[in-house]
């Protein structure tokens, strides 16, 4: 009895609660947070823009399927931003959360801490009256005098259950976000880009009191560019493998903010996404079409940002690896009890004549990024193996296909597809340890879809 009451805690852990009319929603990811003296820093990551904009919200408790109807709306904001910030007028600890709108502006109630939550209450000083004054003052100013994307920001609140919110817009710029310029030095530079061959040219770095940025012009033709940060320097396609990607910015960018650890020096490159994929990445010669710089940093003073003082829970986990909920979450801890030997025998003569029945795994599912076929490149590859192997249900060679596929290096985005398929490939001939693995590597981009899976193989390996 004990170990089916925590075979049933062990499901219930899973941090997933997805619900709405669009599974296929774009999903925030990697939602990280910096407190820079009384403001609140957001960035986040996301596969697609979603159908309504974002959500950002805030709960004086952890978010959840009860305490979601009781949170405050902060602000919306359009599909396309990435970054947030804020600045309370209370010191009160708060989790916030961004999720996503779908075509109704209903929000998609997906709380996962650390990917669209905090994983724990954030507590930040107060806004000094004054400055809240001012901020007031400065939203009852004209629309037409601010620019149209800046909208985040905000000090007041509404109730989640409530009307409009009344959060006045505000600029700012989160960390790890690229930086525009004003209209007409974005003219001026996409002149420039014109004449510039593909490529990154004119990498420069420039180190604030908190911040670090990085200035450069972007041939017309270049296409998206991958910014990496590594501790030592870009030799060839061979050091990207030790650095870490921090973003991913479109070719028109001409400048970006990083917010590394103050007195610890770094080095920069900035690579093509389409070199990247073709192998044709290099530094330095007349052919380089990448480039780096460094080693560069901040100062390291006592006033200099800091990151929230947060838990373990808050820290990216490895993977393979699960995030459990923390005690005393709701439906977490306090549902086990120890019964009496004689109550054990009861329940187990109560439950002799009934065979024990195993749940039916769930259909195999196609994702919508597959649903027709890609035109080229990486997608192309994935996708004759989806209409080819996968539709017959050949899953021995879709097995083979897939672990060939996944054996280059490919986007997060395409391999999180690949592990999803080579899941439920495992899955279907009966190798559930492995599909356990596999969909915990898709969950990332795709918790609705793996989220089944993993509940039936938690029942089957328990089982």
């Amino acid at each position: 009895m004990r170990h089916a009451l925590a075979a049933l805690a062990l499901v219930a852990m899973i941090p997933l609660a997805a619900r709405g009319d669009s599974p296929q929603s774009a999903i925030p990811l990697r939602f990280r947070t910096a407190i820079v003296g009384s403001t609140l820093r957001m960035t986040w990551e996301a596969t697609s823009d979603p159908a309504g904009g974002w959500e950002i919200l805030r709960s004086s408790a952890p978010f959840s399927d009860s305490s979601f109807s009781k949170a405050e709306v902060i602000q919306k904001i359009p599909a396309s931003q990435r970054d947030f910030t804020y600045s309370p007028t209370d010191a009160l600890p708060w989790y916030y959360a961004i999720l996503p709108l779908d075509t109704k502006g209903a929000a998609q109630a997906i709380f996962v801490p650390g990917k669209t939550t905090t994983a724990e209450a954030l507590s930040l000083p107060a806004v000094a009256a004054s400055a809240a004054a001012a901020s007031t003052a400065a939203a009852a100013a004209p629309a037409a005098a601010a620019p149209a994307a800046a909208v985040s920001g905000g000090a007041a609140t509404a109730p989640r259950a409530g009307g409009a919110s009344t959060s006045p817009p505000a600029s700012g710029a989160a960390a790890q976000t690229p930086t525009a310029a004003p209209s007409g030095a974005q003219a001026a530079a996409a002149s420039a880009a014109a004449a510039m061959p593909p490529g990154i040219h004119d990498l420069t770095a420039s180190s604030g009191k908190t911040s670090l940025t990085l200035s450069f012009a972007i041939g017309a033709g270049t296409g998206n560019v991958l910014v990496y940060r590594s501790q030592s320097p870009f030799v060839d396609a061979t050091s990207l493998l030790s650095a870490s990607l921090i973003a991913t910015i479109p070719e028109a960018t001409t400048s970006f903010a990083d917010f590394p650890i103050p007195g610890v020096s770094n080095y920069y490159a900035l690579v093509s996404e389409s070199d990247l994929r073709n192998g044709q990445v290099s530094f330095g010669g007349t052919a380089a079409t990448s480039a780096s710089l460094g080693p560069v940093g901040i100062a390291a003073a006592p006033e200099s940002v800091s990151l929230p003082q947060t838990g373990a829970l808050a820290r990216s986990y490895p993977l393979p690896s699960w995030l459990f909920a923390k005690p005393g979450d709701p439906g977490i801890g306090s549902d086990r009890f120890d019964v009496s030997e004689q109550a054990e025998k009861a329940i187990a003569a109560i439950l002799a004549p009934y065979p024990k029945t195993t749940p039916a795994a769930p259909a195999f599912t196609v994702l919508q990024e597959d649903r027709e076929q890609a035109r080229g490149g990486e997608q192309y590859a994935l996708s004759l193996i989806v209409q080819g192997s996968l539709r017959d249900a050949d899953w021995k060679s879709a097995i083979y296909q897939l672990q060939s596929y996944l054996s280059l290096n490919r986007s997060p985005s395409v391999a999180s597809r690949a592990h999803f398929y080579l899941g439920q490939a495992y899955a279907m001939t009966g190798l559930y340890r492995d599909a356990f693995f596999e969909f915990l590597l898709a969950r990332d981009f795709h918790a609705p879809e793996t989220r089944p899976w993993l509940l039936w193989l938690v029942s089957v390996l328990r089982s």
